[in-house]
């Protein structure tokens, strides 16, 4: 494409921007079709740089997807997930990548409450994750320490979670969104329903540094709090709707 010129590759509109950074000219825009790969089954997502649409209802006996890569989006493209039927697992699991994005599933379901500690997704040791457009309704078990949440954050950065219609559970001890203090710089907006009815639940539950949660919708019912941040370094909480309590 010649010398001087960058290219940018947006996976979220399928578009490649090409533009010259080094002169004073007015840069180039070529924009061209990226095909998504195809998936109509759970399975292990491994290729960077790669966007895999869902074109069936998928279900698996544990984890179901498993993102392994970079700048991998996953497109639910508004089919059901159901997950962890017979063993603990998550319904989507995010390990060890960057810049991935989960999208657009209509719903993800816990298909088995008796598997404990079965997010429906779970990010793990990555950093620049959206999670958007997913409703995600998990109907677990009274066991103590159920720990089955709906979005579960460990040792990542930079997560975004927003415009999501649907985030709920029902089980002991298990958060819509929880996040450890291993975490830095969650931004949690624009979600429409956020409620917890187990004993002990939260609906937003973060020890995480540089939080930001705003516009949300939390009409918890019958858990510990609305909203819990055990730390509160550089937190902004603002114009969010929630019935019960705020504790920091």
């Amino acid at each position: 494409i010649g010398v001087g010129f960058s290219v940018e590759i947006d996976r979220t509109n399928r578009t490649i921007l090409v533009g010259n950074l080094k002169s004073g000219y007015d840069s180039l825009k070529q924009q061209l079709l990226l095909d998504p790969t195809l998936q109509g089954s759970c399975g292990t997502l491994s290729g960077a740089d790669t966007e895999y649409q869902v074109t069936q209802n998928v279900s698996s006996t544990g984890t179901c997807f498993t993102i392994s890569a970079n700048n991998v989006t996953l497109d639910g493209s508004g089919f059901n997930l159901t997950y962890a039927t017979e063993s603990s697992g998550a319904g989507v699991l995010v390990t060890g990548s960057a810049n991935s994005t989960i999208k657009s599933f209509y719903n993800i379901t816990l298909g088995n409450s008796t598997n404990l500690k079965s997010p429906g997704i779970l990010i793990d040791g990555s950093n620049g994750t959206v999670v958007e457009n997913n409703s995600i309704r998990i109907v677990g078990s009274t066991a103590t320490s159920a720990n089955q949440h709906a979005i579960e954050i460990n040792r990542s950065n930079q997560t975004i979670i927003r415009f999501n219609p649907m985030i709920t559970t029902t089980g002991r001890d298990s958060s819509g969104i929880t996040g450890s203090s291993s975490s830095r710089a969650v931004l949690i907006e624009h979600n429409s329903w956020i409620h917890t009815t187990g004993t002990t639940a939260i609906g937003i539950s973060l020890g995480t540094p540089n939080a930001t949660i705003r516009n949300n919708s939390i009409p918890n019912s019958g858990g510990t709090a609305d909203i819990q941040l055990s730390i509160t370094r550089d937190a902004i909480v603002e114009l969010n709707n929630f019935n019960t309590s705020f504790s920091m």
